[in-house]
C-alpha cells in the first residue's frame, strides 16, 4: 500500500512564507559563497555536500578543466578532486570549504515548521510568489491544503 502524501501552498507574505523565505536567502548567499570559492580555486563545477538541503550549498567535491595543483587537491575518481590533507596547502582549502556557510536540516525544519523528529524532508518548489510542499505527513493550519494535480501542473511549469 503506498504513503499517503499531503500537498500544500503557501503565500510567501505569511508568517510561514516570511520564515521560509528567510531560508531560501541564507540558501543563496550560502550557494553564493560556495560559488565564489569555487571561482576563486578554478574549478568549473562541483557537486553539493550529501548532508546540504538547498541547491548549490556545499562543497562534497572539485572538478577542474585541466589538472590541479596536486599538492592541494587530490583525486577520488571520475575527474573530481577533494582537499589533499596531507599537506599544509591541502588542509588550508579543507578549512576553507568547512567555513562555508550551511542551511542544516535544523534551518529547515525551522522555517517549514516541522517537528524536529520529522525524518523525511518534503518536496517543496516556489512558484509565482507561492511555496508548494508536498509532505508524507500533515503540515498544519499555516498550509493551504491542496490536491496533487494542482502541485504537479505547478511543478512542471518550474522544471
Amino acid at each position: 500500500m503506498g504513503e499517503k502524501h499531503y500537498y500544500y501552498k503557501v503565500k510567501l507574505d505569511t508568517h510561514r512564507g516570511r520564515c521560509i523565505s528567510e531560508l531560501i536567502e541564507k540558501g543563496k548567499k550560502a550557494a553564493q559563497a560556495a560559488e565564489e570559492l569555487m571561482t576563486e580555486l578554478g574549478a568549473s563545477g562541483y557537486t553539493d555536500s550529501p548532508r546540504a538541503l538547498y541547491p548549490g550549498v556545499g562543497i562534497g567535491s572539485l572538478v577542474f578543466k585541466g589538472v590541479p595543483n596536486l599538492w592541494q587537491f587530490e583525486s577520488i575518481g571520475k575527474s573530481e578532486f577533494i582537499p589533499n590533507r596531507k599537506t599544509d596547502a591541502g588542509k588550508e582549502v579543507a578549512k576553507r570549504i568547512a567555513a562555508l556557510p550551511e542551511v542544516s536540516s535544523d534551518d529547515f525544519r525551522l522555517a517549514f515548521g516541522i517537528p524536529v523528529n520529522q525524518f523525511k524532508t518534503p518536496a517543496w518548489f516556489i512558484y509565482n510568489e507561492k511555496v508548494y510542499v508536498c509532505s508524507s505527513y500533515s503540515l498544519g493550519t499555516e498550509y493551504t491544503q491542496i490536491v496533487e494535480s494542482e502541485f504537479m501542473s505547478k511543478k512542471k511549469k518550474v522544471k
